[in-house]
């Protein structure tokens, strides 16, 4: 028999809520911190959408805060590119004034360094991007238990299956978030496993393209075959851009978890009378 039961004395003292990591520079009404303060809170509240057990909320108050960790790495590269690219735009645009720089050994050295800073915050926001939807779909699969054969266990997995597994377990209106995973495998996940993770073309060089929105990344063939001349060339979307398309896929997570959260397969207690 519970000390405890129905979670009363548990659910009256809540665990404090984590908020996003301060970054400087960064003001409370910027759009990007507004949204992490939304999805910190909607995401928090997951535990308390039915009574779980003292266990299963706790489980998945970890499974929680570990995407909106995953969400504040993204937001600290996405500032640390913006200011990196910066002085990038500049000292390229130094030399569009004074072409004799080309030449300096001082710039040459000095763009390699920024260039070389650049690309570790792409790859790393694409790296830690798919970290992220990789919980994303995990924590969905934790909520409403194993697929037979449809496994979530990561990104590409849900975009396979989610649309065959909300059938199975009688969840309603997944297309939503199955029409935003698509879009994000394409943008991130692919780009990371075949860009960046597994990328094997060793003739491949990465132009580093300055930009006031922030720098992109673009990966050139040198000596290309007839067939690479003919495609597109690869290269990074904007950082910004990206991020606010996965914020707008959590609430789409959230938004579809809170619908089927009668569907869930944890624990839940008797509710409280009265």
């Amino acid at each position: 028999m519970t000390d405890d039961p129905g979670g009363i004395q548990r659910r009256s003292a809540r665990r404090p809520m984590p908020s996003p990591l301060p970054l400087s520079g960064r003001r409370a009404d910027d759009p990007s911190m507004q949204r992490a303060l939304v999805i910190v809170q909607r995401l928090w509240d997951l535990r308390t959408v039915r009574n779980f057990s003292t266990r299963d909320e706790g489980i998945l108050g970890m499974a929680t805060v570990d995407v909106v960790e995953y969400r504040h790495m993204l937001e600290i590269i996405c500032e640390r590119h913006r200011e990196i690219s910066d002085v990038h735009h500049k000292n390229i645009a130094e030399v569009l004034k004074r072409t004799e720089l080309l030449t300096d050994i001082a710039w040459t050295n000095t763009n390699r360094e920024l260039s070389t800073k650049v690309r570790l915050e792409i790859e790393s926001f694409y790296l830690f991007a798919k970290m992220l939807l990789d919980e994303i779909a995990r924590l969905i699969e934790f909520f409403f238990g194993p697929g037979q054969g449809l496994s979530l266990a990561s990104h590409d997995s849900l975009t396979k299956y989610l649309a065959a597994y909300s059938q199975a377990k009688h969840l309603d209106e997944p297309d939503r978030v199955v029409d935003a995973a698509i879009v994000l495998k394409a943008d991130i996940a692919d780009f990371r496993d075949y860009q960046i993770s597994h990328h094997q073309n060793p003739r491949t060089t990465r132009v580093i393209m300055p930009d006031a929105s922030g720098a992109r990344m673009m990966l050139v063939p040198i000596y290309p075959t007839e067939r690479e001349l003919q495609q597109q060339q690869k290269e990074s979307k904007h950082l910004a851009g990206l991020l606010q398309r996965v914020d707008a896929y959590l609430i789409a997570t959230v938004d579809f978890i809170e619908h089927n959260q009668h569907r869930t397969k944890l624990s839940v207690l008797e509710e409280p009378q009265g």
